[in-house]
């Protein structure tokens, strides 16, 4: 699937931080690929979903 905009955003829920990955697809709303309790695990599937993306 082709992607646009991957991108890692941050959000506060129930007192923890969670980073979704996250890509504009052809709705109004971001389509969300994965959620992390880490940066670098966000970031890591950010990375590969771009290589994927190419």
């Amino acid at each position: 699937m082709n992607y646009k905009n991957l991108r890692v955003e941050y959000e506060r829920r129930q007192g923890k931080d969670v980073f979704l990955v996250v890509a504009d697809p052809e709705v109004p709303h971001n389509l969300i690929l994965s959620e992390h309790t880490n940066t670098a695990e966000a970031f890591k599937k950010l990375r590969e979903l771009k290589e994927k993306n190419q």
